[in-house]
């Protein structure tokens, strides 16, 4: 049953991570993403990018839980930070820096993992 609250959450500021929170708000609306998150069988973390992997993917199902009104997206940001010392400190960065780290660093993760290397059931989602 589809909740009325489903997708409306808003994300809580760490300083000026403003930037960050108005790109990640983009990537949390891209249906074929949502839904491959959604989806997502649990995964072993052995690295900062298969970290923000799942982090994301419990920021995903608590953003279309339709239960919360608002979080803070500590784990991404603590990835992020993990993986490209240019975010640290929590001060305004450049947005389209912080999607590029942030999709490339799903990407590099996602295809380590033979679970999710790429398959015919995978267009799904596209």
């Amino acid at each position: 049953e589809k909740k009325k609250n489903q997708g409306l959450c808003g994300l809580n500021n760490m300083g000026n991570t403003c930037f960050l929170n108005a790109a990640l708000q983009c990537v949390l609306h891209c249906e074929p993403l949502v839904r491959f998150f959604k989806d997502m069988k649990p995964m072993r973390v052995d690295s900062p990018k298969t970290r923000l992997v799942v982090n994301f993917a419990e920021i995903v199902q608590k953003v279309w839980s339709g239960e919360l009104e608002s979080l803070t997206p500590r784990g991404v940001i603590e990835s992020i930070i993990q993986i490209n010392p240019y975010f640290r400190g929590y001060g305004q960065h450049d947005s389209q820096e912080f999607l590029r780290t942030f999709i490339d660093s799903l990407h590099e993760a996602l295809k380590l993992c033979p679970e999710y290397d790429y398959c015919p059931q995978i267009t799904e989602y596209v």
